[in-house]
């Protein structure tokens, strides 16, 4: 059987066919981005075949759908200072604070409050804020409640605030929160005596090399 040697190809010491006819063309893949823009350019042409077909041409936005978008824009933009400050004239109510007793649930406007400042005071820039606003005065007024998730959650908001924080740490202690911690401790049960060790963990961990401690009364 005769063969076209011009056609062959070797590979070691066998020799086969080569046919241009099974052969399948590669197609051409775009260039390899080195820069954003590339990467974006990149991007564009490896999906052409993907868009839909007609005109791909930007056209000017319309007055109707521009105030739609805006409108959308506008209600998924928080004003951070005013949730603080709302979350904090709640959490400092003393009358509301006191009604809730043993036991109870959280009222939903008290559960938010806490929610809130949970959401956005691990931002520390964000708990500084909500300390110059006042926000520590909660304290006071929730570890005075009976109702032991008051106290749990104002123990999740005093770790957070404090935590890798040393601005809130240092005020904290300024401001007495490590003795009544610490007198909590001794009565506190179950989730709440966790939270109130966290708290004090958080406040006193970075700054106990750094920073003088007041002296614990109990």
């Amino acid at each position: 059987m005769g063969t076209n040697p011009e056609n062959n190809q070797i590979a070691g010491a066998i020799t086969y066919p080569v046919s241009s006819q099974n052969m399948q063309s590669v197609p051409v893949q775009p260039r390899q981005p080195r820069s954003l823009q590339g990467l974006l350019r990149f991007a564009m042409e490896a999906t052409k075949a993907e868009d839909a077909p007609g005109n791909s041409e930007f056209s000017p936005m319309d007055e109707e759908r521009r105030k739609f978008l805006e409108d959308a824009l506008k209600s998924l933009t928080v004003n951070v200072a005013e949730v603080l400050q709302s979350s904090i004239k709640v959490l400092t109510d003393t009358e509301k604070i006191r009604s809730i007793q043993l036991g109870e649930p959280l009222p939903s406007d008290v559960e938010t409050a806490f929610d809130n400042l949970l959401d956005y005071i691990d931002d520390i820039d964000i708990a500084n804020d909500f300390y110059k606003m006042g926000g520590f005065a909660i304290f006071p007024v929730c570890y005075g409640s009976e109702n032991d998730e008051v106290r749990s959650r104002a123990s999740s908001v005093l770790a957070e605030a404090c935590q890798n924080n040393p601005h809130c740490q240092r005020r904290a202690l300024d401001c007495g929160l490590l003795n009544v911690l610490i007198h909590l401790v001794q009565s506190e049960r179950g989730h709440a005596l966790a939270k109130c060790l966290y708290a004090i963990s958080c406040e006193l961990e970075p700054t106990k090399t750094r920073h003088q401690l007041p002296p614990v009364v109990f």
